[in-house]
């Protein structure tokens, strides 16, 4: 059963994470900011893949400043950063596939410590340590998502959950929960 609704406020929890000020609004200095969070948490600072995650956020940061920040403040807000993935404007996958994905990519690398191609419940629940979620809302989280219970989700898993938060209105989908269930 479909929910339209659901990708929206999915968007919405997506926006408050990434507002790490917590002012209702979203700027380079956030993308920065969860830049750093992510980096120093698994010790990436001044590294290849550090400075990849890095230039990975500020380069969405750029198109959605350039294309939704019509005043030219340096300010997204909520409902322009909806719009910019909403399917009312254009392609939301293809937005997502330009500029989210590569960041996926590189953090869902970065989190796979041991090079195994999993992560691991601790490498999950570390990297959304950062997300500012409920411990209990991250841990539901990696639950749905290691559908056979082994403790790891593939790098794949990971990638198509985040695409399925996105993008995603199956509420029967794992990444749609993955930042707690949007009622």
């Amino acid at each position: 059963m479909s929910d339209p609704e659901l990708p929206k406020r999915n968007l919405v929890t997506i926006f408050e994470v990434l507002d790490t000020n917590q002012d209702g609004n979203i700027t380079r200095a956030d993308f920065e900011t969860k830049a750093e969070q992510v980096t120093g948490l698994f010790e990436l600072t001044g590294t290849e893949t550090g400075d990849e995650i890095r230039a990975s956020l500020v380069s969405w940061w750029e198109q959605l400043r350039n294309a939704y920040d019509q005043d030219d403040d340096g300010v997204v807000t909520k409902d322009e950063f909806v719009q910019a993935h909403s399917p009312e404007d254009g392609d939301p996958e293809a937005f997502y596939r330009e500029k989210v994905d590569q960041l996926v990519s590189v953090v869902a690398r970065a989190v796979d410590e041991n090079g195994d191609g999993y992560i691991d419940e601790a490498e999950y629940v570390r990297l959304f340590s950062v997300s500012g979620l409920p411990g209990e809302t991250v841990q539901a989280g990696f639950e749905a998502l290691d559908t056979d219970k082994d403790g790891r989700v593939s790098v794949a898993e990971f990638e198509t959950a985040i695409v399925q938060l996105f993008l995603s209105a199956n509420p029967a989908d794992p990444g749609t929960a993955l930042l707690g269930r949007q009622e």
